[in-house]
Formats: C-alpha cells, sequence, structure tokens
C-alpha cells in the first residue's frame, strides 16, 4: 500500500479540521494497462464516533479490483458482497458498534465509500485499485483521474443516491493529493503532457517517472496525463490462464478512409451558470471551429440552453455564408448566464429541428455534463436515429453521464481540458461524425472457435480509435487476426498474443467486460468469483471491535466535501481562497414547478408510517434485553391480519431445523416496512435496529425475500387506506398494560 506521511492535512481557511487528512496516488503504467492505488486518510478529531461519507468519481473505466483498510495497527480487506447484503451487513455492524467499511458503486464512474463508527481520536487509512485499459484514440493514449465533483444539476436521487449519499462541496475546503507515476513499456518514450498540472518528469533505465512539481496541488480539477508518439503499437494482445482455458485481452485501432456524405447536425452548447469561466470559452472556441468545418453541402442548426434553451433558426439550414455568418456572431457573443441546466430539453429542441428529407442526423453536444441524470431522454434520442457526439469542457467534466449518452446513442464522447488544443480535438471529433460507419469486425484465431467474447457488441468502430475485446479459448494461438471491411476496401491487422505472468489481473478485468453483457444472476455471480465491485455487489470490511470499544450510539454523519472545481461559474480557486464567485447558486436547483410535481406524484402510507412511528417512539423506554418484535406486537400496532397471516406462513414454510423465531421475522418485517417508507431516516431505522435488532443476521436469503415481496404488497395502493380510530397514544397505551405484563419494561 503506498502512502506518503507528507500528505498535508486538509482544514477549512477558518482552521476547521475535516475528517479528511489526506488523498495519495501512485499509478503503474505498463504498455496500454494502468494499475491505480489511491489512499484516503480519515481521522476523526471530534468527541463522538461518526460516519465518513465520501461520494467521489472514478475513471468511468476503472474495473475496481481491491479495497484495503488499516484503523491502528489492524488491517482489512473487502470482500464482494451482492449488493443487498452488503448494506445489510454494514447496517448490522453498525448497530453492534462495530467499524465496518463498505465501497459501492452508484452509476457509471460514480462510487459512495462508508466509513462507520470511527471513534474520538481515531485514523483510518482506506487504499482503492482499480485497473483500466488506456486505449490508442486519434494517435493520443490518455490518462485521466477525476479528483472532485462538480455540484450537480437536479436531483441525485434521478441517479439512484439515497440522501446520505448526497455529495457537497466546499468553497472554503482545500483538499490535497500527492501524486507518483510510474510508466514502462510502450509509453515510457513517448512525448508526455501533463496540461492540468505542473509536474516532474525523469527518465532512467527504460522507464519513465512523473511526480507533481512545485506545492501539493489542490483536488480541483481532473488530473490528465496525454502520451504521443508515431511508433506505438496499433495492436495487442495479452493472455492469462483462466481455470481450464485460456483468456486474452486484444486491442486494435484500424486506419481508413470513407466517404464523407453530407450531414445534419445539430449543435447543442451549455451556457448554464456553471459553464462559467474557461468552460464558456472552450465552448466557444468549439463552436467556431465546428463552424470552420461545416461544407455547403451539410446542414446545421445551433441551440443554446441553460434554465430555456433557445435557437438560431426555426429548422435546419444549408451551412451557407449568410448563416453562417448569423451563427458566428452567436457564437463570440455566448456567455453563461443562462441559469440551470436543463440538457433533456435542448435535445428535445434540437430532435424537433426538422432536416432535409434522406439527410442523416446527428447532434454535437459541447458540455460540461454536470447535471445528476438525462439517461430518460436517450431512448427517444435513438428511435429518432440521431446520435450524439459529446464534447467534454471544464476542469471537472462529468464523463459518466456524456459517455453514457453518447454510447446510447451509437456516437462517441470526448474530453478537453481547458489547457488542450479545441481545435485539433474539434476536427478529429467531427470526422467521427461525418465518415460513412464500417460493417463489424472478424476476428480470427488462427481458426479456433472462441468459449466465449466480451463485448458480444463491440459497436460502432471509428477510424484511429482502439477497439477492445476479450475472447476465451480452450488453446492458445500465436496470434489474433482484425478483420475490417470499408467502403474503400478490406484492412487487416494482426498481433502476436504476449504470455505474461505478471498479469494478475487480466482474468478479472476481462470477467469484468463479461458482466456487461450478461442477465443480472449470472453477473452478480461472476463479481462474486472474481471479487469484483460492480453493479451488483460492494466491498465490505468489517472491524470486530471489543466490548470496551464498542460504540453505543449512532454514529454521526459526516459528509466528506470536495472542492469545487477550478473555474466552475467563474470560480478561480488555489491554497483554498475562492478568489472570485460569478455563478449564482440557484442554478443547481431544478425548476420549481418540475420539483412540485415530483412530490405530489409520492405516496403517503398512513398506517404503515404510523406502525414505524410507534416502533421508533417505543425504542426510547424499551429495557427488554431479548431483541426481536412478534407478532402480538405487531398486531397491537395495528397491522392488518392478511399480513400478519403472510408472516405467519413464512415461518411455518421454513424448514424445521432452519426454523427462526417468530421475533426474528417481525423485526425484519419492520426494518423492511421502513425501508420503502421514504419519510422515515437512516438514523430512524438504525436507532429501531439497534433497538429491536438480534445481535446476528439469523436469517436466510430466501425468508428475507418473502419479506420483501410482503412489504413491497404493503406499500401498495390497496393498504393506502387506514382507519384512524386508533391512534399511536392508543396503541401505546395497550402495550403498556400488555407488555408490563410480560417484564418488558418497568411497571
Amino acid at each position: 500500500m503506498y502512502f506518503d506521511n507528507t500528505a498535508p492535512n486538509m482544514k477549512t481557511t477558518q482552521s476547521h479540521s475535516v475528517c479528511l487528512q489526506g488523498a495519495n496516488v501512485h499509478v503503474n503504467i505498463h504498455d496500454y494497462l494502468a494499475h491505480t492505488c489511491m489512499t484516503y486518510n480519515f481521522l476523526n478529531e471530534e468527541v463522538e464516533n461518526i460516519e465518513a461519507v465520501y461520494t467521489f468519481p472514478l475513471p468511468i473505466d476503472g474495473v475496481l479490483t481491491a479495497l484495503h483498510v488499516q484503523i491502528g495497527e489492524r488491517e482489512m480487506h473487502g470482500v464482494a458482497v451482492e449488493k443487498s447484503q452488503a448494506q445489510e451487513d454494514y447496517e448490522q455492524a453498525i448497530s453492534e458498534g462495530d467499524s465496518p467499511i463498505m465501497l459501492e458503486r452508484i452509476d457509471l464512474g460514480l462510487y459512495c465509500l462508508n466509513v462507520g463508527n470511527i471513534l474520538a481520536g481515531e485514523q483510518v487509512v482506506v487504499t482503492i485499485e482499480f485497473m483500466e485499459v488506456l486505449t490508442l484514440k486519434a494517435d493520443e493514449v490518455r490518462y485521466e483521474l477525476p479528483t472532485t465533483l462538480a455540484p450537480l444539476y437536479g436531483s441525485p436521487t434521478e441517479r439512484g443516491l439515497e440522501p446520505h449519499q448526497y455529495p457537497v462541496n466546499d468553497l472554503l475546503i482545500d483538499n490535497r493529493m500527492t501524486i507518483k507515476i510510474d510508466i514502462k513499456g510502450s509509453l515510457a518514450d513517448a512525448n508526455i503532457l501533463t496540461p492540468s498540472h505542473t509536474t516532474l518528469l525523469t527518465r532512467a533505465e527504460g522507464r519513465t517517472c512523473l511526480t507533481f512539481s512545485g506545492p501539493v496541488p489542490s483536488m480541483d480539477r481532473d488530473f490528465l496525463i496525454v502520451f504521443h508518439s508515431e511508433t506505438l503499437p496499433r495492436a495487442f494482445a495479452l493472455s492469462a490462464k483462466d481455470k481450464d482455458c485460456y483468456v486474452v485481452l486484444a486491442g486494435f485501432t484500424p486506419q481508413f478512409v470513407t466517404a464523407a456524405p453530407a450531414r445534419s447536425i445539430k449543435i447543442v452548447v451549455d451556457c448554464s451558470g456553471s459553464m462559467g469561466g474557461e468552460s464558456i470559452l472552450q465552448a466557444k472556441d468549439g463552436l467556431l471551429r465546428i463552424l470552420d468545418r461545416l461544407r455547403p453541402e451539410d446542414h446545421f442548426n445551433i441551440i443554446l440552453f441553460g434554465s430555456s434553451s433557445t435557437a438560431l433558426f426555426n429548422r435546419q439550414q444549408p451551412a451557407e455564408e449568410k448563416q453562417l455568418k448569423a451563427a458566428r456572431i452567436m457564437a463570440q457573443s455566448m456567455t453563461a448566464d443562462m441559469g440551470g441546466t436543463e440538457m433533456a430539453d435542448a435535445l428535445v429542441k434540437a430532435l424537433a429541428s426538422t432536416s432535409p428529407e434522406g439527410l442523416a442526423e446527428d447532434i454535437l453536444l459541447i458540455t460540461d455534463g454536470q447535471v445528476w441524470n438525462v439517461s430518460y431522454i436517450s431512448n427517444k434520442i435513438v428511435r429518432q436515429k440521431h446520435r450524439i457526439f459529446s464534447i467534454g469542457v471544464g476542469s471537472s467534466m462529468e464523463r459518466g453521464v456524456l459517455s453514457t449518452l453518447s454510447s446510447k446513442t451509437g456516437g462517441k464522447a470526448i474530453f478537453v481540458s481547458p489547457h488542450e488544443d479545441m481545435g485539433k480535438k474539434v476536427f478529429q471529433h467531427f470526422k467521427r461524425m461525418t465518415l460513412t460507419s464500417t460493417e463489424k469486425p472478424i476476428l480470427d484465431f488462427n481458426g479456433l472457435t472462441p468459449l466465449d467474447l466480451a463485448p458480444r457488441n463491440l459497436g460502432p468502430i471509428f477510424n484511429g480509435d482502439m477497439v477492445l475485446t476479450c475472447v476465451w479459448l480452450s488453446t492458445l494461438p500465436e496470434g489474433i487476426s482484425f478483420n475490417l471491411k470499408t467502403p474503400t476496401g478490406p484492412i487487416s491487422l494482426y498481433t502476436s498474443i504476449r504470455k505474461d505472468k505478471e498479469i494478475s489481473e487480466l482474468r478479472r478485468f476481462a470477467a469484468a467486460m463479461k458482466i456487461q453483457d450478461v442477465p443480472d444472476t449470472q453477473a452478480t455471480s461472476l463479481a462474486l468469483d472474481f471479487n469484483l465491485l460492480s453493479p451488483y455487489t460492494a466491498y465490505v470490511a468489517i472491524l470486530k471491535r471489543d466490548n470496551t470499544e464498542k460504540s453505543i450510539i449512532i454514529p454521526k454523519l459526516k459528509k466528506i466535501p470536495h472542492n469545487v472545481p477550478n473555474s466552475w461559474g467563474g470560480i478561480k480557486s488555489g491554497n483554498g481562497q475562492a478568489t472570485s464567485f460569478i455563478a449564482p447558486m440557484y442554478c443547481r436547483a431544478r425548476k420549481i414547478d418540475q420539483t412540485l410535481n415530483n412530490l405530489n406524484k409520492e405516496k403517503t402510507y398512513i398506517w404503515q408510517e404510523e406502525l414505524i412511528s410507534t416502533a421508533i417512539n417505543f425504542a426510547f423506554i424499551y429495557f427488554n434485553d431479548e431483541k426481536g418484535i412478534d407478532f402480538k406486537i405487531l398486531e397491537l400496532w395495528k397491522t392488518p391480519k392478511d399480513i400478519l397471516e403472510k408472516l405467519r406462513n413464512v415461518q411455518e414454510s421454513i424448514p424445521q431445523a432452519d426454523r427462526t423465531t417468530e421475533k426474528n421475522l417481525g423485526f425484519a418485517f419492520i426494518i423492511a416496512i421502513a425501508k420503502k417508507c421514504k419519510k422515515f431516516s437512516r438514523n430512524d431505522i438504525r436507532l429501531i435496529r439497534k433497538t429491536y435488532g438480534p445481535e446476528k443476521a439469523i436469517l436466510t436469503k430466501g425468508v428475507i425475500t418473502k419479506i420483501e415481496e410482503i412489504a413491497t404488497e404493503c406499500v401498495s395502493d390497496q393498504y393506502q387506506s387506514y382507519d384512524k380510530k386508533n391512534s399511536i397514544l392508543e396503541l401505546l397505551g395497550k402495550m403498556f398494560k400488555s407488555l408490563s405484563k410480560q417484564n418488558f419494561i418497568p411497571k
């Protein structure tokens, strides 16, 4: 584990200590494979135990392979567990006073780290490891590492986040990190640029090392390395033994020339408040470069958007001098003053901009991508046969949103940092969009039939962009051929297969690629078998504490704040100081009328909510050592009779050898209902768990699934009515009489 003790303690400008004390990064790049270790140092300087929650970005193509935790002198390693079970194990450990650590994948490139029950004065060191393949695209190879998460527009719930996972930004925070990058193989002798940071480069004995030069930098922008060389390999293949077969990871970079027929291009540009500063200058430069690339036979339109959107023309126009002049005037006058980021509305307007019959239509989107979710619009775009080619700009782009939007529609996303050549990037991306697509490639394994392939659909092939594939073979051939038919003739690439015993993670990387193609059940099994973090699994590590260390209170939630990205909304940051602030904060909130509509759609569950409220209220006077909630208590708490009967049926269906008590079933039912009623907080559920929960989770997965089904039925429409004659106070009175007889509470 790489950790640099010289990493600075992070404090706000008001000298208030924060929980995250340092971040350290160590990257090993060998040819096109990159292995990254990110180490976070947490310290609880408060007088009570805390739970640190850190929602953060990672590379969208990264495959997480390990979680290591050190608490004092004790070390633990994360184990992949099915996501729902991981969450249950984490909460159970919290209620028992132990210290669990859980790492979850929320969405593409977005993760959440939970570090529970950090005791006062205690230090926790968490290391995350991931690997990725750096692909050759348009004659360059890029390593991109996001270090902060910008304030995103809309609601985090649209992307599946729970309230405790909502990220926060602080203008006064100054998170910093150190970095060390070791490069060997084909990229070591390339021309290396770091447009985002000032670095020190040293070369010796076929290796190259990169570190930051000068003061330790703030985590306020993406870290970027760009490799250029005319001698970079156009194809490679690596192999590893995988049980009784071989797995091969291969990459091919086809180069071809095709026709570029006339197209109708709908240019959508983000002018929201977050685009202030460098981002809007990049967008302006990009738009002008695009206009220079249009041909007279092309048609185009420009849509600018923020809280609302406006189009230059009523419909697509030919790229003639008059129209281009009007477009350049619009581009020169663009400012980031249009408020929020209603990207979906702008894309709908682009779809409605009609084109001459027979012209292929594409959308070219320039934005920082800083919205929580636009996936709901992608299906409509696909149905109308539009591709989206995105150009992400700014110092901290939302890569997950833009990459998903482009790939779903058959397009491509690229990302341009503020100090890169926008003209060159636009030229290359414009070529991707205008050239005729090719047929699917044919892979030849010296005549062998593959056992499996991943991904099964390689997607569109673009000139100069590397195509990655994993293949499983019973026998290992000497090499692989990549054959592609193009409008100007066939092309073929061949590479020999390299056997490298050092590439121990290749099997796991291939399994991660396969997970994207297979059904959920098979994907879950693969992730568990290869100990991978995935959409279906989470990493969990639990420190079992001695009774003298166990926490007896619910930990205080401590969200780890992010730096506001450099130049976000016009902010120029450095050393924790905000030197300017242009964009109003309201630009991150969604339209009020839309928010109200969403609230009106939420259902209320009267008896279910009163059931949980009763459990919470009674928790403060519950003195019984025997944990659980039996059916009699559920009946007193006005649980419908048919629901109680279903719970009894579940108990009867359990084999005698595995028979559990009704107290455990009743407790599991209460927890399931509480989770489904959005009214109750995470701490409410933790109070119920700590008060009534058994010390060990003894219910089988099958029983838990049945209880979840009953709870789901309870929040269906048929159970929304309730007889209010029995109030909570009446129920509490009945409980006192009943339970005092059973010595559950003091008489």
